[in-house]
């Protein structure tokens, strides 16, 4: 949980299309990223659609007070443990195996401000445009953009249609 993070950005003006459309993935600099990862997170969620989960965390907000929000399978783990997992990221005590920069994105989190309003940008220099996050090895994507969000179990769904993954039994 939370060791393979793929940073992206999310495409403008939002699609209706596939998530390869609708995301720009970040180049992350690490071969786990390359082998067909994020194609075998959709198959996963696919396998298990029965178990997918929405989740809102009003309590991770960022530098605009938008609550996190995340779709996805959350691994066997549930979106309590994952939201403990993100805390304790956002804290520094969980590491990913490339930099997410998802701490920086992260205003206030459990009741705690973590960084000055307005001094987030600031502090950022790599990965300003990410806004979205897809923990490929529980299958969770979260982003703190409301209106996406929405979107991502269409979005998921248009991806699966792509791959033709109606072929294989769920």
């Amino acid at each position: 949980m939370l060791h393979l993070i793929q940073r992206c950005t999310i495409a403008r003006p939002l699609s209706q299309e596939r998530l390869g459309v609708s995301l720009r993935f970040d180049y992350m600099g690490a071969s786990e990223f390359e082998e067909n990862a994020a194609a075998r997170s959709l198959i996963a969620m696919y396998l298990q659609q029965d178990a997918l989960q929405k989740a809102r965390y009003a309590d991770i907000l960022d530098e605009q007070e938008r609550s996190l929000r995340l779709y996805g399978l959350f691994a066997g783990n549930g979106p309590d443990e994952y939201r403990k997992a993100l805390l304790d990221h956002i804290r520094g005590k969980r590491p990913c195996r490339e930099p997410s920069y998802f701490p920086q994105k992260v205003l206030r989190a459990d009741g705690m401000m973590l960084q000055a309003p307005g001094g987030i940008r600031a502090g950022l220099r790599c990965g300003e445009e990410i806004d979205c996050w897809w923990d490929l090895h529980s299958h969770v994507i979260f982003t703190f953009d409301k209106n996406f969000a929405g979107r991502l179990p269409q979005l998921v769904q248009a991806s699966w249609q792509y791959m033709k993954l109606d072929k294989i039994a769920p």
